[in-house]
């Protein structure tokens, strides 16, 4: 970590212990090469925001010691630069990775084990949007806990009368601490400024307090953009809004998608999707990336209790969760996978981007290999994550035509 005390609070958060990285403090890349004694670090992550950084140094300095081609490096810069000049100059100076900042724990986290692989389970998180409305605190008892709100706004608060009342939008990346929030209209939110948030869950509100983290200057796809720290939430509440973060529902003509937005994990509530699916119902897998051994076997109790579920399909799985099911065969329940998920990277730049692949058209993977395309951002040879050998053959397998007392109609057995 480049200057020292400079990620103090990310690395004693528990969303980073959780990875289990063992971090050291370098004053400069000299004192990083010194620390490392002969061992290169798997990362080196660079503040950039402070005045008189030069992360550009940085880089360079680090890409040309001997034996650290293949340390990642990562840069935060202030949000008004991440996407500019300077982050292109970064990237031609071998940085792998560049980040907006400020930037809260769970998000450097994320960010980190997406750039070196790591299970994706140190913080939950939802990357689909989920309706909120926002409101200033004020004194009078809040909806949360039903006492007396301790948030309270200053009369000069930079909010202004013009902003005062609920703001609609959505919120996206929602982890256990905090939320990307999406509003419909222009709002004058200021860092530290305290809130109330109203999340809108299948037809139930549930209330949480939160302060203002940041606020975009910018406006972005289809609205103006504000971060959300969430303020000692109830563990009631808390608990149904984790449960509406690990997955979505999606009623069907013919049954249930199921989209899991979690890795499986033992705290996992599967039983209260029991009422809820019936028909055919399809499973998609494409974010569960570790398996928890308690998780797996809750998962697989629930798929036998499925009674009102006629037949089961799993698309996009991630190859974690096939790598798995082929030394585990609960993990499918009787149920069928239909399609799965490889990666296609760009070493030099960390541009990635998901393929999905259907079963019965597995051997394409062969193709893919031999002939790896162009990197669209750098114009560098692209790499295809490699499939297990296990892991094709049961996939080869599962894409032969069944002999009719082999696939009897109804929910497989």
């Amino acid at each position: 970590m480049i200057p020292p005390g400079s990620f103090a609070a990310i690395v004693t958060a528990p969303a980073f212990r959780r990875t289990g990285l063992l971090c050291q403090e370098a004053a400069d890349a000299v004192d990083a090469i010194a620390a490392a004694d002969g061992v290169p670090p798997v990362v080196v992550a660079i503040d950039g925001q402070r005045p008189g950084a030069d992360p550009l140094a940085l880089c360079r300095r680090l890409r040309r010691e001997p034996g650290w081609s293949t340390v990642r490096l990562l840069v935060v810069l202030p949000r008004d630069l991440a996407g500019g000049e300077q982050a292109q100059a970064l990237t031609a100076a071998g940085c792998d990775a560049v980040l907006a900042g400020p930037t809260s724990p769970e998000q450097f986290t994320q960010h980190l084990a997406r750039l070196l692989n790591l299970p994706q389970h140190v913080a939950r998180r939802r990357t689909t949007s989920l309706p909120v409305t926002i409101r200033p605190a004020d004194k009078h008892s809040d909806p949360v806990s039903g006492r007396r709100s301790f948030f309270r706004l200053a009369r000069r608060s930079a909010l202004g009368r013009g902003s005062r009342g609920e703001f609609a939008g959505r919120a996206i990346d929602v982890s256990e601490t905090g939320a990307r929030l999406i509003l419909d209209r222009e709002h004058s939110f200021r860092p530290r400024d305290r809130v109330l948030l109203t999340f809108t869950l299948e037809g139930r509100r549930m209330h949480m307090d939160g302060t203002v983290a940041w606020s975009g200057e910018e406006t972005v796809t289809d609205g103006f953009s504000l971060g959300i720290k969430f303020e000692d939430p109830d563990p009631a509440a808390f608990g149904e809004l984790a449960s509406a973060l690990a997955w979505e529902v999606h009623r069907l003509p013919t049954g249930c998608r199921v989209v899991l937005h979690d890795d499986i994990l033992p705290d996992l509530r599967f039983d209260t999707l029991l009422d809820v699916l019936h028909g055919h119902v399809d499973f998609d897998l494409a974010e569960a990336r570790f398996l928890h051994p308690e998780g797996i076997a809750g998962w697989a109790a629930f798929l036998r209790r499925l009674d009102r579920v006629e037949s089961i399909a799993f698309t996009r799985c991630s190859l974690a969760f096939l790598d798995q099911a082929v030394r585990t065969p609960e993990l499918l329940g009787g149920g069928r996978v239909e399609s799965f998920c490889v990666v296609i990277s760009c070493k030099r730049c960390s541009w990635q981007e998901e393929l999905l692949v259907r079963t019965d058209a597995v051997g394409t993977l062969d193709d893919l290999g031999v002939a790896p395309g162009k990197c669209p951002r750098c114009g560098e040879a692209t790499q295809t994550d490699e499939v297990p050998a296990p892991v094709r053959e049961f996939l080869l397998a599962a894409a032969r035509p069944r002999d009719r007392d082999e696939n009897p109609p109804g929910r497989p057995t």
